[in-house]
């Protein structure tokens, strides 16, 4: 390594680790009005995102979780899911994103190989995880998740159910400071050749990535434009590169022009214009013909149930 002129900081300085945690400063800074909106279910605004952060996190430590645990996530792209993609890492955990779409040996095969100790499981997915219990080496316990009325399940070792447990829980949680190098996220390929091949994202890198993301979003003039409600989808699954379309991590980026996340199952948003990337998500669209025609292609359009659809007037930037 090049030796170079260092200039050791002053004893007592504050060295600035870049954790996750910092992103969710300019959510609630300059957009505390904006609203998070999970389907026609429920609505909060960024403030409220960082109480039930903070709820989870100590719902998830009274539990038994702890810094360098593997928490699973089995869920559908809800707020629970952005909620769990900051309170597992800040807590200094790593968030397993399970692919719900794997057969069921894969999937446990990537839990064992990621040594998951606590699960949160959605209703819809209680069979799926039944099947596979018996199997799995390093689980401890388990939460449901769910979107219906019924609060139980058929769950070994189950702590409770996702909102009855935050309802009890403290808004408050001092989230220390680690190294920025620490491991904050975890999934798994699709196993086309072979078993699924883990993957992960520390802290710092998911920082970067964001402010990085943030800032070309700011500073193009292309056609960067918003919908008043955007897609962010917290997990690997929908993650692309695509401009306007769905990014980890933008709701509380450090942009204040940042949007808040519509994550829905069945709904996905993205922008028509200048895309990058060809993925089945950035299929040719009406805003491509939009284009070709000469007619103005910056438009939000929306998938639902893979039928285009043109979204209300998107806000540009």
């Amino acid at each position: 390594m090049l030796q170079t002129r260092v200039i050791p900081p002053a004893e007592g300085a504050y060295q600035y680790p870049l954790l996750i945690k910092r992103l969710l400063m300019s959510g609630a800074r300059y957009e505390k009005t904006r609203e998070i909106v999970y389907r026609d279910k429920l609505r909060y605004t960024y403030p409220t995102l960082i109480e039930r952060v903070a709820r989870l996190a100590n719902v998830l430590t009274a539990a038994g979780v702890k810094a360098g645990d593997t928490v699973a996530v089995m869920d559908w792209d809800s707020h629970r899911y952005l909620e769990c993609m900051f309170a597992i890492p800040m807590i200094g955990a790593v968030i397993h994103t399970i692919n719900v779409r794997l057969s069921p040996e894969q999937i446990l095969y990537t839990m064992n190989h990621a040594e998951d100790r606590f699960v949160l499981v959605n209703s819809e997915f209680v069979g799926l995880y039944q099947a596979i219990a018996g199997q799995l080496t390093t689980v401890d316990k388990t939460l449901l998740l769910t979107d219906g009325d019924e609060k139980t399940a058929d769950l070994p070792n189950l702590v409770g159910e996702y909102e009855t447990l935050l309802a009890a829980a403290s808004t408050h949680y001092t989230f220390e400071d680690f190294d920025e190098h620490s491991v904050a996220t975890t999934f798994y390929t699709t196993g086309t050749t072979g078993n699924p091949k883990g993957v992960y994202f520390t802290h710092r890198q998911l920082v970067l990535h964001t402010i990085g993301v943030a800032t070309i979003m700011a500073a193009s003039t292309a056609c960067v434009c918003w919908a008043p409600t955007m897609c962010t989808c917290p997990s690997r699954r929908c993650f692309t590169s695509t401009p306007g379309a769905c990014h980890m991590w933008r709701p509380c980026s450090a942009s204040s022009r940042s949007t808040p996340a519509a994550t829905t199952r069945n709904t996905w948003w993205s922008c028509g214009a200048k895309r990058r990337s060809r993925s089945p998500l950035c299929a040719d669209h009406p805003a491509d013909a939009a284009q070709r025609q000469g007619r103005p292609g910056c438009g939000f359009w929306r998938v639902e149930n893979r039928d285009w659809r043109q979204c209300p007037q998107p806000l540009a930037v």
